[in-house]
């Protein structure tokens, strides 16, 4: 899969760097109903997608410190199509020095350009019509203390800020910043049994759109009636401020080399507040003419449960995964969304070049009613390389997605067919 792979040691310093670089040409055959920038869920385009993919990476250590640098790129174009074209980029650092046998001090940087369709799945953040690029920002430092042969503890501190190309914004896509801090700690009972604790803290800053009108409505003290006249409209988007605090206890447990079965719960305080907003509005026609867009300051506050469970199964060809989730977190619109997810994974090896795999999912989103909605989404493909440097890659996605109306979910729901080809051409290794 590497173009090029490069390392060599410096004695003097006991410096070890590796370089290793890899390009993948694609291709892709779609026929999402979803993808396009229309929203008519019943027009679907068929469209052909041609690309490049690879990246570089980079790895510096000695006895004390050691850092990973990559930079990674995914491109897409597609034929007579070009409001699906996208061109992801993302660059990261991760760094690690060891104070002693026991302590870890880390700290990690990450610069992401990418675009919601390519990277979000449905049943994650929540549904999205449009591909809207967007500029994520993230730095982490971590640290980590042994503090006996069985049990460690972990520190961390992560802000990341979001922000959306607004010209492409046609679903109230929100900019957002966040402060997370988490405690972890862990405990390996015995040799099948590790037992988990974490306490995690978020605040999420999530930044309203801009409204500007030209034409205003007033209220016309004769006759109970209104006015409408030419005005200067500008309301500046308010900021929401959701912060969520959660404590969670559990264990992973392997009873034998082939099973891994874990399990968290725990709760989640959830609170909700964005300011009074006061904002004149004068008519540009008819100066005497005033009038006023008030917001109300709302605060709220609530206590959720939350829960993770997971069962692995390895065979000697095979192997079945299943994940539980129950979680509240922000959506892309800047919702406050409890999420529960279901998911199915499974993989066949028929031959060492030729494998299948299948992926089930469902996702019962549960929010304000524009972000209510389930999920179903299947997705069988097959993997075959049939030699060291070729690999065909075929997939088929089904999507159902049932929208909340008055409390229930409503008959009608709109459909999506996908099928992904990519054939992917892995350059040999080199070493010097």
């Amino acid at each position: 899969m590497s173009l090029l792979f490069l390392g060599w040691t410096s004695e003097s310093r006991a410096l070890d760097a590796v370089l290793g670089a890899d390009v993948n040409p694609a291709s892709e055959f779609n026929t999402n109903l979803f993808m396009s920038r229309n929203q008519a869920v019943n027009i679907g385009k068929d469209v052909w997608g041609e690309g490049i993919d690879g990246g570089l990476d980079l790895v510096l250590s000695d006895s004390r410190w050691k850092i990973n640098a990559n930079s990674r790129f995914q491109n897409r174009w597609y034929q007579d199509d070009n409001n699906l074209d996208y061109f992801n980029q993302l660059f990261s650092v991760k760094s690690q020095y060891y104070f002693s046998e026991r302590a870890i001090l880390g700290m990690d940087a990450q610069y992401n350009m990418d675009n919601t369709l390519s990277t979000e799945n449905v049943a994650d953040l929540g549904y999205v019509f449009t591909r809207i690029p967007r500029t994520t920002r993230s730095i982490s430092p971590n640290w980590s203390y042994v503090l006996t042969e069985k049990s460690r503890l972990s520190l961390a501190y992560t802000y990341q800020d979001t922000n959306y190309d607004q010209q492409r914004n046609l679903n109230n896509v929100v900019d957002s910043a966040a402060h997370i801090g988490s405690l972890n700690l862990s405990h390996q009972w015995n040799e099948k049994l590790q037992l988990l604790g974490s306490l995690n803290y978020t605040s999420y800053d999530l930044f309203g759109r801009d409204f500007e009108s030209s034409v205003r409505a007033y209220p016309f003290p004769f006759l109970n009636g209104f006015i409408v006249t030419p005005a200067t409209v500008f309301i500046p988007g308010v900021t929401t401020t959701i912060r969520t605090a959660s404590f969670m206890a559990g264990f992973s447990y392997n009873p034998t080399e082939s099973v891994t079965l874990a399990f968290s719960g725990g709760g989640q305080h959830n609170q909700t507040t964005s300011p009074e907003n006061r904002e004149p509005i004068t008519s540009t026609v008819f100066p005497f003419l005033t009038d006023t867009i008030n917001s109300r300051r709302i605060s709220s506050s609530s206590f959720s449960e939350i829960l993770t469970a997971s069962a692995r199964k390895k065979f000697e060809r095979s192997d079945i995964g299943f994940n539980y989730s129950l979680s509240l977190s922000p959506n892309l619109q800047g919702l406050l969304t409890s999420y529960e997810r279901y998911n199915f994974t499974g993989n066949y090896k028929f031959t060492p070049q030729l494998s299948s795999s299948l992926n089930i999912s469902l996702s019962d989103q549960t929010g304000s009613a524009q972000a209510s909605r389930e999920i179903f989404s299947v997705r069988p493909g097959i993997n075959w390389q049939w030699d060291q440097n070729w690999v065909l890659n075929a997939s088929y996605q089904y999507t159902r997605i049932d929208f909340a109306a008055s409390g229930n979910l409503s008959a009608s729901s709109p459909d999506s067919h996908a099928l992904y080809l990519n054939i992917r051409y892995l350059f040999d290794k080199h070493q010097f």
